[in-house]
């Protein structure tokens, strides 16, 4: 990781005003600190003076406020979610300034403006809550003109510039190879009759396209034609000297006895010096060879120039700089290189396909390359532009449902290696939220597991109401439903997400703070109290669910259970899971939940 900044206090300045941005909690290791350094840089027509100092520590990651070059980030000078800053502005002409920091949908208040100041100045104190990513502080003066200062939102809880990242990218893969499984055996509620089109979907295409390209299908599909391509026999006659004849057929024979070149040895002709005895210098003689050019490869060169005609596209829309774009040029990479093949120098470009070829769909390799067409032109593609919408396009998007979505992946990775089968996915008509997964379904010997995301207990006495709330709706992140053979609820528990938390103590123990941001951290404590009682909720208040557990990137290994019996399955508790890129801790805690929702299971074929 490349050294920084630390910034202790930042200063822009132009020609009308003066603004200051200041960690209101700067840290007791960097207290003593006394000599600062000045380090001066400018953004567009803005002077900005950076004091504080550089470091090459590890965990500048965790301090409040920094500047770093040559990142992969958006931003070089970075503040930090749920962080409190102190902003103060000094105007230098006439006329009232309007601070204009973001506001973002389903955020906390952004800024918050201190009162009693003259007009010539105005502070407030700035924090961004649980929402990161590139964002602005905009400052408007009463001529109209307006100032934008860049700053990117770092995630506090975990390194944003490597696990935030690791994060991104496994809910990215997974989403991907949820395409596929999307076509295994499963219920869709999906409206039915509309094809899909692919130059409307363009989001949907790339991520078939990605996930087609893993290792399991077309890259496999092409090693298995590349080893054993199809050809095709043929045969044709050509006109070589006699020398070089090795093989004649009767068509051979009859074109050389009707030659007008034939003549007897007795006759006296100028010709006869171009003779061998009686046969010509030259004969017709057949060729047999094998060509690359049949119906199935036609089919693999269109559909491969089909993918990468698309993705061309698809970095015209999205750009080439986006997440989209840069994978896009990727896997068109790839393509190409399969393309310049030489068997496909044999192969003309086509527009049209003839899919109906037996072929296709009897010969190794080529069977699965239809298979990935067909699939790609089926209208129950799934719906990936709100994941994609939270993940890329909002400039601040909030890391607490991105944490989520990646526990939920977790979890269903672990009732993978729990069950005894093939998982079933059930799809929603429209995501409640970022995602239109409704719940997974895997069998384990003779029970079935069930995982539902974002399930609504309700209070209604339907007969279908399976594990209703007899108070008001509660709807948990996650809950894991244990059945029989026949379907029938055994037990449940519900799990819960909380990135807030980076400990256990944070979520059952309310700690003493500093007083220099009372009213923050007074929310903080309300904040803690009422999740802790929404745990209890969930257990109380939904009929046969036995436990209810929160699942918090901490950073142990260990996890806490509290037990209202003996029993220790039947309580609340909390589990640490931790997206860490390339680190033993991840791996370690996915097999405490694992063992503890096998224990789970255990206890329900008991009961």
């Amino acid at each position: 990781m490349s050294s920084c900044f630390l910034v202790f206090r930042a200063f822009f300045e132009t020609s009308s005003f003066k603004l200051s941005i200041t960690p209101s909690k700067v840290g007791k290791q960097y207290a003593t600190v006394s000599e600062f350094v000045e380090k001066e840089i400018r953004i567009d027509s803005c002077r900005v003076t950076l004091i504080g100092v550089p470091s090459e520590s590890m965990e500048y990651h965790h301090f409040p406020l920094i500047y770093q070059e040559n990142t992969t980030i958006t931003e070089n000078l970075q503040a930090l979610e749920q962080t409190t800053y102190r902003l103060e502005m000094y105007e230098f002409s006439q006329g009232e300034i309007q601070l204009m920091p973001p506001f973002y949908e389903s955020a906390t208040r952004v800024f918050s403006r201190d009162s009693n100041l003259d007009e010539t100045r105005q502070s407030g104190t700035l924090n961004w809550g649980s929402y990161v990513g590139a964002s602005t502080i905009a400052v408007k003066l009463p001529n109209g003109r307006s100032w934008e200062f860049p700053l990117e939102i770092r995630a506090k809880k975990i390194n944003y510039l490597s696990d935030y990242r690791f994060m991104i990218d496994q809910i990215i893969e997974t989403s991907a190879d949820l395409i596929w499984s999307n076509k295994a055996p499963t219920h869709h509620a999906v409206s039915k009759g509309e094809e899909f089109d692919p130059e409307v979907d363009l989001l949907g295409a790339f991520f078939y396209i990605k996930a087609a390209m893993s290792d399991d299908y077309i890259p496999t599909f092409w090693n298995i034609i590349s080893e054993s391509p199809s050809t095709v026999h043929f045969q044709k006659r050509w006109i070589t000297g006699i020398e070089n004849a090795s093989k004649i057929d009767g068509k051979t024979v009859q074109d050389i006895i009707t030659s007008d070149s034939f003549f007897p040895t007795g006759i006296k002709s100028p010709s006869l010096k171009l003779l061998r005895g009686y046969l010509p210098e030259t004969i017709n003689v057949p060729l047999n060879y094998l060509s690359f050019d049949t119906p199935e490869n036609r089919f693999v060169k269109y559909w491969i120039a089909e993918m990468v005609d698309l993705l061309e596209e698809i970095i015209n829309v999205y750009g080439k700089k986006t997440y989209v774009g840069l994978e896009s040029y990727r896997l068109i990479a790839e393509l190409k290189n399969v393309l310049t093949h030489q068997m496909f120098l044999e192969v003309p470009h086509t527009r049209e396909v003839n899919i109906s070829n037996l072929g296709l769909r009897r010969k190794p390799g080529y069977s699965g390359m239809l298979q990935t067409y067909e699939w790609f032109y089926q209208n129950d593609c799934l719906n990936f532009e709100p994941l994609y919408t939270l993940l890329f396009a909002k400039r601040v998007k909030p890391v607490y449902k991105i944490y989520e979505i990646w526990v939920l992946f977790q979890l269903i990775e672990i009732l993978k290696e729990l069950g005894t089968g093939q998982m079933k996915y059930y799809w929603k008509n429209k995501p409640k939220q970022h995602l239109s997964l409704e719940k997974v379904r895997i069998p384990h010997h003779n029970y079935v597991l069930e995982l539902f995301y974002q399930k609504y207990h309700t209070n209604s006495r339907e007969e279908h109401n399976e594990l209703p709330s007899y108070s008001t709706r509660m709807n948990p992140d996650y809950t894991l439903v244990i059945r029989d053979a026949s379907l029938r609820v055994i037990t449940a528990v519900v799990l819960d997400a909380k990135y807030k938390y980076d400990t256990v103590d944070d979520f059952f123990v309310e700690e003493e703070t500093e007083d220099d941001d009372e009213q923050y951290d007074e929310q903080r404590r309300i904040a803690k109290r009422a999740d802790l009682l929404t745990v209890h909720a969930y257990k109380d208040a939904i009929q046969g669910v036995t436990g209810a557990y929160v699942i918090y990137p901490g950073t142990n290994s260990s996890y806490d259970l509290w037990t209202e019996s003996s029993d220790e399955l039947h309580g609340i508790g909390a589990f640490p899971l931790y997206p860490s890129a390339g680190s033993s801790l991840t791996t370690a805690q996915k097999d405490n939940l694992k063992c503890f929702i096998n224990r789970i299971v255990d206890k329900a074929k008991q009961d």
